[in-house]
């Protein structure tokens, strides 16, 4: 289907926007939540990451989100946006989806209440999806605190916590190849928004090609 995969950074996936608008290419983004607040240090205002919460005035650091799709700085609106409109349709022939963390509900342990969690990034979103692969997992200094915070946290409140520590000064690149390493790699599953920006991109495309069939089935006939 003639797919491309960009790695171009959150940071500048915006900047694609002219080109795919202007071309009508059918485009699933992955970007991260990028939750951050103002601080004010000495008597400078300045944005700070912070952990994703409802009703505290947060805003989100990522540019696509703030200037292309949904074009909203508010995490409490980002995080309240129905499914359908994760896409964007300014013509029948192309779309735009735009794939970000979203809450997730996870058990509490021991008993305790259901918590809902909201996961800030590509990692820790990929722990809560994977707990029970990465808490026995080894290999490098990140990759050995994550374990150890996914096996001593004793809430999903806790591990969100621990876990926006650790990302801080994470070794991402290793802590990844450390996943890809598994004897099975099939064991992880997706982070929700990923597997459903996916699943949209895999609609989108059937959609396209049922569109385009009839048209060439009449011409190969002809």
């Amino acid at each position: 289907r003639y797919v491309t995969l960009l790695e171009i950074g959150g940071s500048h996936a915006h900047r694609f926007k002219s080109l795919i608008e202007t071309l009508g290419l059918t485009t699933l983004v992955i970007g991260d939540l990028d939750s951050v607040e103002k601080s004010k240090i000495k008597k400078a205002t300045r944005m700070r990451a912070t952990e994703p919460a409802y009703g505290k005035g947060q805003l989100t650091h990522n540019p696509v989100l703030r200037y292309w799709h949904p074009a909203n700085s508010s995490i409490d609106e980002l995080l309240k946006l129905s499914p359908a409109d994760h896409a964007k349709t300014d013509d029948p022939e192309f779309s735009i989806y735009v794939a970000y963390q979203k809450s997730l509900t996870k058990k509490g342990q021991n008993g305790a209440p259901d918590q809902e969690v909201i996961p800030r990034t590509f990692e820790d979103a990929l722990v809560f999806a994977n707990q029970a692969v990465i808490r026995n997992l080894d290999g490098v200094s990140t990759t050995r605190k994550i374990s150890a915070a996914v096996k001593e946290a004793t809430s999903p409140d806790e591990l969100a916590a621990i876990l926006f520590k650790i990302l801080k000064s994470a070794e991402k690149a290793a802590f990844a190849l450390d996943l890809l390493m598994l004897e099975d790699p099939k064991q992880l599953a997706p982070p929700n928004y990923v597997h459903d920006g996916l699943t949209w991109l895999d609609a989108e495309l059937k959609r396209r090609q049922a569109d385009l069939l009839p048209a060439t089935e009449e011409k190969g006939g002809a």
